[in-house]
């Protein structure tokens, strides 16, 4: 076997493997870098990639092994200063695109030397083993493009990873990478270059293996945290709807007691032929009115959320202005009313708070039906630029990692009726819309 062809594979091929799927995971993740500084990176990281590579063939155990941590460390490089995320995301990006390069230059480096022992090829065949690279590389690749697409951007997307799934990952990577390479650092064991069946056995299947595992990890990690966010999600709607039922029972009482004060204070001006006292009796008349209950929507439960919200909005100096026809709202539960409202202003009411300027604090909520959809819009006004990706507000609050639940569960609940939601910010105002298609009884009804 020719020494070219022995060090050919997979030195440059894993160079280039390397640059291909860290590219791919830059330009298919939301938070990867755009424009020319993505294209001076990645114009960058090819030439550095190959050359770290070719630097490492041929070499003694310990300097082989220095290199290739420099090499490893070059691919880490690359993947951090193109996605910005949390680095523990970041090296889970890194431990998959090394297995993932490792298996693509070790399959073609099994074929060709296979098409050689077989004579279709000569060595050494430059050409030939480019295009067979080639072939083999938009086979593995592609398919891994779209799933890496699909998965950076399907729900419930961890802000960071977790300590378990990072180190697992790592030990596997770093645990398959030399099992991979252990040709080179012994290449007179039972697993050296010159044996042909420790080649595939060694490079090929570990690769693969630890490609499977590091997807297993990932879709555990994902059901875990699927099943985690379900639990929280639920925990949040049951609170809501035993915030609304408090909130219907006090505010009962409170109805009373204010009908019982405006009636007191009719019986005083009636029995009273003194004006004396009239100014104070207009205050408290018109503090009674200001906590009575304003809304008439056409939907009882929404009267009550609107009329809790308010109270927070007036106890926070926010100003909430609504316009309403909740008529055929009725197809809609009791929970899921308590859940898209209450989120939606809770999250509006939060954000308003934090505004130094009072006259500034305004939150707008309208109800009304069209064309068979119930549209529902919640705005509120927003100077400072908290939208930086479609439908991923960013976040507020002192823990991040509870960011975001109000929404989703927001979107579970018009998911539910089949509905759609969109969050977009213009003009300094921070818009929630939604459409929820009316059933066709409620639409006869209405007729």
């Amino acid at each position: 076997m020719s020494e070219r062809m022995s060090t050919f594979f997979p030195s440059e091929f894993t160079g280039i493997a390397q640059w291909i799927i860290c590219t791919i995971y830059i330009l298919s993740n939301e938070k990867g870098i755009r424009g020319w500084k993505a294209v001076a990176l990645i114009l960058f990281a090819l030439p550095i990639l190959v050359l770290m590579n070719i630097a490492h063939s041929e070499q003694p155990a310990l300097i082989w092994l220095v290199i290739t941590v420099c090499c490893l460390e070059s691919v880490l490089i690359y993947l951090r200063l193109g996605i910005r995320e949390d680095f523990s995301l970041i090296l889970l990006r890194w431990c998959n695109a090394v297995m993932q390069s490792e298996f693509a230059a070790a399959l073609a480096y099994v074929i060709n030397i296979y098409l050689v022992s077989r004579g279709v090829m000569r060595f050494p065949d430059i050409r030939a083993s480019q295009t067979i690279m080639l072939f083999i590389y938009v086979i593995i690749f592609i398919p891994l493009g779209i799933s890496i697409y699909h998965r950076s951007h399907r729900k419930n997307r961890p802000l960071k990873a977790g300590y378990v799934e990072v180190i697992s990952s790592f030990m596997i990577t770093i645990g398959a990478y030399l099992l991979s390479n252990i040709s080179f650092m012994a290449p007179e064991s039972i697993f050296g270059i010159s044996m042909g069946g420790g080649i595939l056995l060694v490079r090929v299947v570990s690769d693969f293996s630890g490609m499977l595992a590091l997807i297993a990890i990932d879709e555990f990690s994902y059901g875990m945290r699927l099943k985690m966010n379900m639990g929280v999600l639920q925990s949040l709607l049951d609170r809501q709807y035993e915030q609304y039922q408090q909130f219907k029972v006090n505010n009962e009482q409170m109805q009373q007691v204010y009908h019982d004060i405006k009636h007191l204070i009719n019986y005083i001006r009636s029995v009273s032929v003194s004006q004396k006292y009239e100014k104070e009796l207009r205050s408290v008349e018109q503090t009674v009115n200001n906590f009575e209950t304003q809304y008439d929507t056409g939907n009882p439960v929404l009267d009550v959320v609107l009329s809790s919200k308010k109270m927070m909005c007036r106890s926070a100096l926010i100003t909430m202005e609504c316009y309403m026809d909740a008529r055929e709202m009725d197809f809609l539960d009791t929970a899921q009313i308590c859940t898209i409202f209450g989120n939606a202003l809770d999250n509006a009411i939060e954000y308003e708070s934090r505004i130094e300027e009072t006259e500034k604090r305004l939150i707008k909520v309208s109800v009304f039906s069209e064309n068979h959809f119930l549209v529902i819009k919640i705005s509120n006004y927003c100077e400072e630029t908290i939208l930086k990706s479609l439908e991923d507000p960013e976040t507020t609050k002192e823990n991040p990692e509870i960011h975001g639940y109000g929404i989703k569960g927001i979107r579970l609940a018009v998911e539910k009726y089949e509905g759609h939601m969109t969050i977009k910010q213009e003009n300094n105002w921070f818009i929630v819309s939604i459409l929820i298609p009316i059933p066709e009884k409620q639409n006869q009804t209405a007729l």
